[in-house]
């Protein structure tokens, strides 16, 4: 008789057990993450194909992390230092979330605002900053060459109007990027 309570009180103890287990998984592999200015990371949740598109996805601070919804996964870019939640719904329920800790990162441009406003044909010339040692090439590109040219000799870059409009100018290194907004208005 013994054993059989005994046995008995251990299967349920299991039961339970696999059932708060079942309760408490998260479809998010990622928990915790640290991320630095800039910095672009795809968070991805594991959940069934059809249920993709019964899921939503929130950040508790868009200051801090903004985000671009896509489905099952959502893409994570850290615009400023702090911490952001971004919360995983299906429906009105919380399936799980990731805290995100946003640190400084040790590429940065230094320019008012942001953002550079010059005239059609001007070209200027900008300066990035790393804060450690660098072990690869600073890549310079622009989103819109139509818009704004990039010449670059390191972390010194030489950035050409070409027409009217806004494009984005970024510099990469070691992971790493930063970026401002060109603007270019009339001669």
């Amino acid at each position: 008789m013994k054993k059989r309570i005994t046995l008995l009180l251990t299967s349920v103890v299991c039961f339970v057990c696999i059932l708060f287990a079942a309760a408490c998984t998260s479809p998010l592999k990622d928990k915790e993450l640290t991320l630095t200015v800039g910095q672009i990371y795809v968070l991805e949740a594991n959940v069934k194909e059809s249920d993709a598109d019964d899921i939503d996805w929130e950040t508790s601070d868009k200051s801090v992390v903004s985000i671009k919804k896509e489905g099952a996964s959502v893409t994570l870019t850290a615009k400023s230092v702090g911490t952001a939640t971004i919360t995983l719904y299906k429906g009105d329920d919380e399936i799980g979330h990731c805290d995100v800790t946003v640190e400084p990162s040790p590429l940065e441009i230094n320019l008012p605002l942001g953002k550079l406003i010059i005239k059609k044909n001007v070209t200027a010339s900008v300066l990035a900053f790393f804060d450690g040692e660098m072990q690869g090439e600073p890549v310079w590109t622009t989103s819109d060459p139509s818009i704004g040219t990039v010449e670059a000799q390191g972390l010194l870059a030489r950035v050409t109007a070409v027409d009217r409009g806004e494009c984005v100018i970024t510099v990469s290194v070691d992971g790493y990027s930063a970026s401002f907004r060109l603007t270019v208005g009339v001669q």
